[in-house]
């Protein structure tokens, strides 16, 4: 759904839904642009109600190239159908830095049992408009109740990170801050427990 509070104007979120594994237009134009701010309201309340809805990104320069809202996607090469088989199943990032998650083999945006179970997140691979020398970064592991992890690391070197899942989770996030602008700059897609998928 591209832009979607500046193209509807309706204080219920789930207006917005339409089905499950589809996206939201979250960072628009910018990270730090008020309609990023409105949309990512939006998005994080679809996600409390128990939607499964993923993150995008889109600058809406239709005929012109633009940096300012890019998505992050780990493809095999340059190619429409290696880039639309990732962005297809939720496995990509909305923001210019690259972030790898997996709940044992299953990546962002994808469904799993959190039994007994590990989730491993890989950060790096700033896009130069992202990369600051000299500003605090931060990685925080989000879940339905909030911050559940929250980590400082500096983005010249690639930051990993393990966790043991809590088996009740409905689902885990990432998200990076640039704490010296005071702006989120990516946003990871979830992995969410299947546990609750009867449940909506």
């Amino acid at each position: 759904h591209p832009h979607p509070k500046q193209t509807m104007k309706s204080e219920r979120a789930l207006d917005y839904y339409f089905c499950d594994e589809t996206g939201i237009e979250v960072f628009y134009y910018s990270y730090d642009h008020p309609h990023t701010a409105e949309n990512y309201k939006l998005w994080t309340s679809l996600l409390a109600q128990g939607k499964r809805i993923w993150a995008c990104a889109g600058g809406d320069k239709h005929r012109c190239a633009s940096d300012g809202a890019l998505t992050t996607v780990y493809a095999k090469n340059k190619k429409s159908s290696s880039l639309l088989a990732h962005i297809k199943k939720g496995d990509f990032v909305c923001g210019g830095v690259g972030i790898r998650m997996c709940i044992g083999d299953t990546l962002m945006g994808g469904m799993t049992d959190f039994l007994n179970k590990n989730l491993n997140v890989a950060v790096g691979d700033f896009h130069k408009r992202y990369y600051e020398e000299g500003h605090r970064y931060r990685f925080d592991l989000i879940d339905e109740t909030g911050t559940v992890a929250s980590l400082p690391f500096a983005c010249k070197n690639p930051f990993s990170f393990n966790f043991r899942v809590n088996p009740e989770a409905r689902f885990y996030r990432v998200e990076i801050f640039d704490e010296t602008r005071g702006f989120r700059i990516a946003i990871g897609n979830p992995i969410w427990n299947s546990k609750y998928l009867s449940q909506g």
